[in-house]
């Protein structure tokens, strides 16, 4: 028999101020020696006009980790933590390997002592942490839980990860824009930013006391970290390359 469960409390923390899209590329850095012609494309189809990323806009060096993305958000929930049985944390990408990313965001918030979870799937990373924190809730264990969904984006979109464009599929763009899509799409698609959800086992007054609706529906992905082949089948994880000198 499972207790109900709702959504009282949700906020949201945004790194610095928003960058508007002639100063993505600036901020992101340019590979090359030439701006990215594919981003006016992609940018074009997306309708995004700012983003936030975790960068000084001065000094380009990270204002923030994904962890403590995560930690802000939680904070703006201006709750009591030691109230709090569960910390659902969800990412695609983790500052680090281990510890998880759940226990960063704890270590972040210095909070008591509760459950700790990580939890992973790049678009439903975040979703993945709700659910566990509503069964938590729906099952009776604890009386309240925090789930929150964290990324950083902009730590694997510099321009150091990225190779200069090569001069024939710039010009095959044009007529072909599904090529932006090799390199160019999710850099100028994805920003930096967290949010967090209360989640309850009685509706309080004046809150939003929302139940959560959890879908089937199927999410579509990216990839990173791997190598695919389109044609050939094959697929191959980051661990199976071998590294070069340091």
């Amino acid at each position: 028999m499972t207790q109900s469960v709702y959504i009282t409390q949700t906020a949201s923390f945004l790194p610095n101020a928003p960058v508007d899209n002639d100063n993505m590329e600036r901020v992101l850095g340019q590979p090359g020696a030439r701006p990215s012609r594919a981003r006016r494309t992609v940018l074009r189809s997306n309708g995004i006009k700012t983003r936030h990323y975790a960068i000084d806009p001065e000094t380009l060096a990270p204002t923030h980790s994904n962890a403590s993305l995560a930690a802000e958000a939680v904070r703006r929930l201006g709750i009591d933590l030691s109230d709090v049985g569960v910390l659902a944390s969800g990412t695609s990408i983790p500052d680090q390997i281990v510890p998880g990313h759940g226990v960063m965001v704890h270590g972040e918030l210095g909070a008591p002592g509760l459950e700790v979870v990580s939890t992973s799937g790049v678009c439903i990373s975040g979703a993945a942490a709700l659910k566990y924190a509503y069964f938590s809730v729906a099952s009776g264990m604890h009386a309240r839980a925090i789930s929150t969904g964290s990324e950083l984006s902009s730590a694997v979109f510099g321009a150091k990860n990225y190779s200069a464009e090569v001069e024939a599929k710039v010009t095959e763009l044009e007529t072909q824009p599904e090529l932006a899509f090799e390199k160019d799409f999710l850099r100028w698609m994805l920003s930096d930013g967290a949010g967090a959800m209360l989640l309850e086992s009685a509706p309080r007054e004046g809150a939003l006391n929302l139940p959560p609706r959890l879908d089937r529906d199927p999410i579509l992905c990216g990839r990173d970290g791997n190598l695919h082949v389109c044609g050939r089948g094959e697929e191959r994880g980051w661990l199976g390359h071998r590294l070069g000198p340091v």
